[in-house]
């Protein structure tokens, strides 16, 4: 398996350990969620390669969804995720170191669906390829 699938497994696991509402996918809206829910979104990597490794940096996008009352639930949600990715982590085949001072979180009121208000917080998760 690739480096970039196993961070992104690693990130989902750690989110299906806070709630089974995680997903990798947005939900329809016609499909029933719990709220709040987490949805596991981009990975992006900018490589870098020496003549004897492959490294890189990746960026994960988290976003944990809430309903209108929920701010204070999906922060602590954020908040949570954010100490879980400190450190190293290790997958199968590849170790990771995460940047912590280069994690972002963003707390947001979404309106894209007609006539709801969500509370959302945004996270973006940065890790070194070691």
């Amino acid at each position: 398996m690739n480096p970039e699938q196993e961070l992104y497994d690693l990130v989902y696991s750690k989110c299906l350990e806070l709630t089974q509402d995680t997903y990798d996918y947005l939900p329809q809206e016609d499909e029933p969620v719990n709220y709040p829910f987490i949805h596991v979104g981009n990975l992006d990597l900018i490589a870098n390669q020496t003549s004897t490794t492959l490294g890189g940096r990746f960026t994960v996008t988290v976003d944990i969804w809430g309903d209108k009352t929920q701010r204070i639930e999906i922060s602590s949600l954020g908040n949570v995720l954010l100490e879980q990715f400190q450190g190293f982590l290790n997958s199968e085949n590849y170790r990771f170191s995460a940047i912590f001072n280069a994690h972002e979180k963003r707390m947001m009121i979404d309106t894209s669906v007609p006539n709801t208000i969500f509370q959302r917080c945004n996270l973006t998760l940065v890790f070194q390829l070691i």
